[in-house]
């Protein structure tokens, strides 16, 4: 997962909060829910997770990164579709993209159900392509053009 695309989930979940808890209890820099964080652990075979590590930065990226390079699995590289997955869970994008395929991804979103979840993208996608251009110079974001099938078997919670 490009750094800073985790940077700008950082910074849209936390403000770079280490010890952020949300209303509806995510914790840490890049907000995981305790119970994701623990499938997450399993997947990585990480034995030694316990919930309260999730404030520890180190182990919080660490599972935040491998979840969203799961998510950018499924959804086929496309990053803002795999943001919204974090936000609103993979499958309600993966629910909404099949009557969708192939429409422009910029449009796709517009049309996403949930207000958080469609600003939190429009958010993210935002903070990504300021922190490329201070960066990472020369880079560009790209939001890929046309939304593609996903492949829910990569992983679904």
């Amino acid at each position: 997962v490009d750094p800073l695309l985790i940077l700008s989930v950082m910074r849209a979940e936390s403000l770079f909060r280490h010890d952020a808890v949300s209303r509806v209890g995510a914790l840490g820099l890049v907000q995981v829910m305790p119970s994701t964080g623990a499938r997450v652990a399993a997947l990585m075979s990480r034995g030694d997770f316990r919930v309260e590590k999730l404030l520890q930065p180190e182990t919080n990226i660490d599972i935040g990164s491998f979840y969203l390079g799961k998510l950018l699995d499924r959804f086929d590289g496309q990053f803002p579709l795999a943001v919204g997955a974090y936000n609103g869970g993979p499958h309600n994008i993966g629910r909404w993209l099949r009557s969708k395929q192939g429409i422009p991804l910029e449009e796709f979103i517009e049309e996403i159900a949930f207000d958080e979840t469609r600003k939190y993208i429009q958010k993210v996608v935002r903070f990504y392509s300021i922190y490329a251009d201070l960066y990472g110079p020369g880079s560009v974001v790209q939001v890929p053009a046309a939304t593609r099938q996903d492949d829910a078997s990569v992983i679904n919670f």
